[in-house]
């Protein structure tokens, strides 16, 4: 569940949560901090509490996510999964794990639409400030991810400028 920031009161219930990433080594992310983008982005899919998740309004959590150190033992049942291991449940990812510690204070915030069809315009994006960081071995195992042995690339949408947009920081 999910309340305050810039949703105000309305309570949000997860739906789901995906990756963006690009081919090996390049940038995969659909948001960019300081015209940077990050190797691979995290979605938190969000529907307003009690609605349809189909109908309702959504709210997305985005978290940049860099190549870099050890591996981060959040993300390890994840990663298992994807190179076809099997998890057990002691492995499963507890989403609160997976996002930095501030989050919920310091994001920048805007209005805007799903990235993955129906690209539907009822989205209330928050996009966590901090980054998190996964091992070179970690990233790896996103970059192999395919189906009939072919690696998947690209599964991302290049970051979209609109100078119109108004874009809330919060800090704390």
């Amino acid at each position: 569940m999910m309340t305050g920031g810039p949703n105000r009161g309305t309570k949000f219930r997860v739906l789901s949560f995906h990756f963006h990433w690009g081919h090996s080594g390049a940038p995969g992310s659909e948001h960019s901090l300081n015209k940077h983008q990050a190797k691979l982005e995290m979605h938190v899919v969000h529907y307003v509490d009690g609605q349809n998740p189909d109908h309702s309004a959504k709210s997305v959590v985005g978290v940049l996510i860099e190549v870099g150190g050890n591996d981060n033992p959040a993300f390890s049942g994840i990663v298992s999964k994807l190179s076809g291991g099997a998890l057990s449940g002691s492995q499963v990812a507890i989403l609160s794990r997976l996002l930095p510690n501030d989050w919920k204070r310091n994001y920048y915030a805007y209005a805007g639409s799903l990235t993955t069809p129906p690209c539907t315009e009822n989205v209330q994006w928050i996009v966590a400030k901090t980054k998190v960081y996964i091992s070179p071995k970690q990233m790896e195992a996103f970059y192999q991810l395919g189906r009939g042995g072919h690696a998947l690339k690209d599964n991302f949408r290049n970051p979209k400028i609109d100078p119109n947009r108004k874009v809330f920081e919060n800090r704390c």
